[in-house]
């Protein structure tokens, strides 16, 4: 899709998951995608999490924005490991249920790490 003005008038950002002092396991809330149109993309910045310790981190979907999650197909990111961490995840809006999700599903040692995810997507109608 070529840019154009219109693209950037409707592109908006969101946060998927807030900046925050991880320290175990656990998700985020989910996001309604309802509004969206396309692809969205969720970019997740984070810290080191120290010596020999880490996170995985994916994005899941449901139905209902309180329950029935699941691991969306291609929706993980990379481990963060002992580095600090920039990367993004593109799924598209048409693929996945309505709700969308950050888990922090695996630790590994004792991770420590401030992490945070944006998305950033086209509303169908601006």
């Amino acid at each position: 899709m070529a840019l154009s003005q219109r693209n950037f008038e409707a592109l908006q950002h969101f946060s998927a998951y807030a900046p925050a002092t991880v320290t175990a396991t656990g998700a985020g809330s989910g996001v309604d995608l309802m509004g969206y149109d396309g692809d969205v993309v969720f970019v997740m910045q984070a810290t080191a999490a120290g010596a020999s310790a880490g996170f995985s981190v994916r994005l899941e979907h449901s139905d209902a924005s309180g329950s029935g999650y699941e691991a969306i197909t291609g929706g993980a990111f990379t481990d963060i490991a002992n580095a600090a961490y920039l990367g993004h995840v593109t799924i598209s809006k048409d693929d996945v249920k309505r709700y969308v999700r950050v888990n922090i599903h695996t630790e590994t040692g004792t991770a420590s790490s401030i992490i945070s995810v944006t998305g950033f997507g086209a509303k169908k109608y601006q």
